[in-house]
C-alpha cells in the first residue's frame, strides 16, 4: 500500500510517462514562472516550480536524516503580506507538485546557502536565488530574479 507521499511521487513518475492522450497542462502567463505547491500537514504552500525544486532537495537531506526544523517564508501582497513559519518533521508525509514539465536545473550556491540555512538557528528561511527573502505566491520571473536595492553613503 503506498502512502500519501509516496503515492504523490509515483502518480509523479507515472505523468512523465508518454501518453497519446496527455494534455499540456496551460502555459503560464507571459513572463510568470511555473507556480508549484508544498502541502504539508494539510497547508498547500505556493512557490514558483524553480523554487520549490531547490526547497524539496534540501527538505528531503532533512528529512533522510531524521531531522526537524522549523521553514520561515513571506507572502506576497495578494495573499494578505506577512510572515509564516512552520515547523517541519520527517514523520508527517510532504508533497511536492510542479507546475511546469520540465526540471529546473540545480544551482548549486543557492542550494548550499539554503541547506545552510536549514542548520541555523532559524531555521530554513525561503530566499531567492539572489539572496532576497522569497514570497509565497505567484511571482513574475522579473521579480524572482531582482536584486534588492542596496544604499549608498
Amino acid at each position: 500500500m503506498l502512502t500519501e507521499g509516496r503515492r504523490a511521487w509515483h502518480d509523479q513518475e507515472h505523468d512523465r510517462l508518454p501518453r497519446t492522450t496527455r494534455i499540456p497542462p496551460p502555459d503560464p502567463a507571459p513572463g510568470a514562472e511555473p507556480v508549484g505547491t508544498l502541502r504539508y500537514d494539510g497547508r498547500e504552500i505556493e512557490f514558483g516550480d524553480r523554487l520549490l525544486t531547490h526547497l524539496q532537495v534540501v527538505i528531503i537531506q532533512k528529512f533522510r536524516k531524521g531531522e526537524a526544523f522549523a521553514m520561515s517564508w513571506t507572502r506576497s501582497l495578494a495573499l494578505g503580506s506577512g510572515r509564516c513559519s512552520v515547523w517541519m518533521v520527517p514523520s508527517v508525509p510532504v508533497v511536492f507538485s510542479f507546475t511546469g514539465a520540465r526540471v529546473p536545473v540545480i544551482d548549486r550556491e543557492w542550494l548550499h546557502a539554503l541547506s545552510e540555512s536549514a542548520g541555523g538557528p532559524h531555521g530554513l528561511v525561503v530566499v531567492n536565488e539572489d539572496g532576497s527573502l522569497a514570497q509565497e505566491g505567484p511571482v513574475s520571473r522579473a521579480a524572482s530574479v531582482e536584486r534588492p536595492l542596496t544604499r549608498k553613503g
